[in-house]
């Protein structure tokens, strides 16, 4: 059952401290967000704020996926990533 409990660590990393967009943009790590065309508006406005105000972020969008995209449909994501990894954008 412990395995099961909520990982509220995680959720510390959303939470604690200031989480702006101008403090993502300031990270110096190049970064892959891929997100489904299906994605509700919330999360297709905030990849779309990634893609313009953070320079070292790239940015894919997958024709189909949803939320699961990257264990449910390896093969439209891993391509992405792929790409990503071996310095394409």
């Amino acid at each position: 059952m412990r395995l099961l409990c909520p990982n509220y660590y995680a959720w510390d990393g959303l939470t604690a401290g200031e989480f702006t967009i101008e403090n993502i943009a300031q990270l110096s790590a190049k970064a892959l967000l891929v997100s489904s065309t299906g994605a509700r508006r919330p999360i297709r406005e905030i990849a779309s704020l990634i893609e313009e105000r953070c320079p070292n972020w790239s940015v894919a969008t997958v024709a189909e996926g949803g939320r699961m995209a990257m264990p449910t449909h390896p093969q439209v994501v891993n391509p992405q990533a792929t790409t990503f990894l071996c310095g394409g954008s």
